[in-house]
């Protein structure tokens, strides 16, 4: 019999097989260039072939179970998937460590009541997009979980287009590009003590509700991820840690969520959420305590910035735009915790609706530059808000808004002057280490929009300046160039 005839042979009997007929279709010495050339990158590969009536397999086939257009992988290996299937999917037995998944091209929708690709509880994965490849991943509404009624019973779905299991780990890794859809409910669900670490790759991911959630950690080191979600954007039980990637996140909920820690080191973000742009219930920590470096935070929209029970930042690029608080410590189900504003670094922008600054407790500025704009004035917010103390040890801090309610440093506080507006005298003496203001009514808007606001020392030089984005009848400054000594001069002047 010759090669071709064989070939023919095996295909017809693929296409044509009984339904729920299990078979392993082996095909050796027939493959193209590009199979060739995936088989010398990945040596000893299997590679996989998707079509909405069959799969298609060239190798030696070990390690594989093929039941219709469902893959099973049963040993360690590396398997590279290609192809197109509307209803199809990718599982990796439980247990099996090792496993390899090489997206090379790959289009695969889920129809049924599982995951696109699903690693089973105890399961090691690493998922490679190939480089130079596009590949989509989604699942449907059938992959939705259903509570029980009075006339139905309960069902149990996978509820994501990629699900990792009690215990498992996914690595996600490549230069290719993925696309997620999470059409019944998430992009990428982990379950109890599961994990999913990102490095590479771009991600796009569209999500009924959370684009990535873990009851245990997500990680990313780098790669570029770009979702859209009606729920959370990142959410974890446990932690949310990232070392770098691009990010652009817009969500219906906060775009990044952790039930106990978050640890952002670096990365860039754009971040538009109709909730909290990164709220971790325990701690949040940007940037690293041993270096300047940090991240580059751009919260465009966000209900609150940075929320969590202590919040430190040691680094960074950061601009906030909140309708209501710009940095937070506060939780309503942590009563015994010590709440506490912490910064050491950082270039800080806040333009909030709420307070700048906000804290149950204590606020304390160690370095890095902040300018906090709170409530615009005739509000009762303020740009820095503490029900603990505020002190300022080092660095350079500006804050305005509204003279309605002020909460000013504490004494060994470093130098600092602090001002409400007079409706009588277009510039007035500042005080130097002055209590909070003079007693102007709240609802002066003698500091108007879009004007340019300096502060002079008796020399008139410029100590500093900035453009006003609201009206403000308050201001706070400090810098360890202030000399209490000495009285400072506000101007108001026109954009020139």
């Amino acid at each position: 019999m010759n090669k071709t005839f064989a070939v023919l042979l095996i295909t017809l009997f693929t296409l044509y097989m009984p339904q729920g007929y299990t078979t392993t279709v082996q095909v050796r010495n027939t493959v193209s260039q590009s199979e060739e050339a995936m088989n010398v990158k990945y040596q000893d590969a299997q590679l996989i072939t998707f079509s909405d009536k069959t799969v298609k397999c060239t190798g030696t086939g070990e390690g594989i179970d093929i039941n219709k257009t469902s893959v099973k992988i049963t040993e360690s290996g590396t398997y590279i998937f290609s192809g197109e299937c509307t209803d199809g999917s990718i599982t990796v037995k439980k247990g099996i460590k090792n496993v390899v998944l090489v997206l090379n091209g790959l289009k695969l929708t889920s129809a049924s009541d599982r995951a696109a690709i699903s690693c089973n509880a105890s399961s090691e994965v690493t998922l490679i997009v190939e480089d130079g490849t596009n590949n989509e991943l989604a699942d449907t509404e059938a992959n939705l979980s259903k509570e029980a009624t009075d006339t139905e019973d309960a069902t149990d779905a996978d509820d994501a287009a990629i699900k990792v299991k009690k215990e498992a780990n996914l690595n996600i890794s490549g230069k290719g590009n993925l696309d997620i859809s999470g059409v019944a409910k998430n992009g990428i669900k982990c379950g109890e003590n599961a994990s999913v670490i990102i490095s590479d790759a771009r991600i796009d991911i569209e999500s009924a509700n959370n684009a990535i959630a873990s009851s245990d950690k997500i990680v990313v080191n780098s790669g570029t991820i770009n979702i859209n979600a009606q729920g959370d954007g990142l959410k974890a039980a446990n932690d949310i840690s990232i070392t770098g990637g691009t990010f652009n996140i817009n969500s219906k909920d906060d775009a990044l969520h952790s039930d106990n820690t978050m640890t952002v080191e670096g990365g860039t973000f754009i971040i538009r959420t109709g909730d909290d742009a990164m709220h971790a219930d325990e701690k949040l920590v940007v940037g690293i305590e041993t270096s300047k470096t940090g991240p580059v935070i751009d919260i465009k929209t966000c209900y609150e910035g940075l929320v969590a029970g202590k919040v430190y930042i040691y680094g960074g690029d950061i601009d906030i735009a909140s309708s209501d608080d710009g940095i937070n410590a506060a939780g309503k189900d942590l009563a015994d915790t010590d709440y506490t504003i912490d910064i050491y670094g950082g270039d800080i922008f806040i333009n909030a609706e709420g307070d700048g600054l906000d804290s149950n407790k204590d606020i304390n500025i160690y370095g890095g530059t902040l300018v906090s704009f709170g409530q615009k004035a005739g509000g009762d917010n303020e740009p820095i808000d503490a029900d603990g103390t505020v002190m300022i040890y080092g660095g350079t801090v500006f804050g305005a808004g509204s003279g309605g309610m002020i909460t000013t440093p504490a004494s060994g506080s470093q130098g600092y002057i602090s001002s409400a507006a007079d409706r009588s005298e277009g510039n007035m003496p500042g005080r130097p280490g002055g209590r909070g203001g003079f007693g102007m009514d709240s609802t002066s808007e003698i500091y108007g929009s879009g004007k340019v606001f300096t502060i002079l020392d008796e020399n008139s030089e410029v100590v500093y300046k900035t453009l006003l984005p609201k009206n403000v009848n308050y201001y706070i400054y400090s810098s360890a160039d202030i000399d209490t000594s000495k009285t400072y001069t506000i101007d108001v002047t026109d954009v020139e």
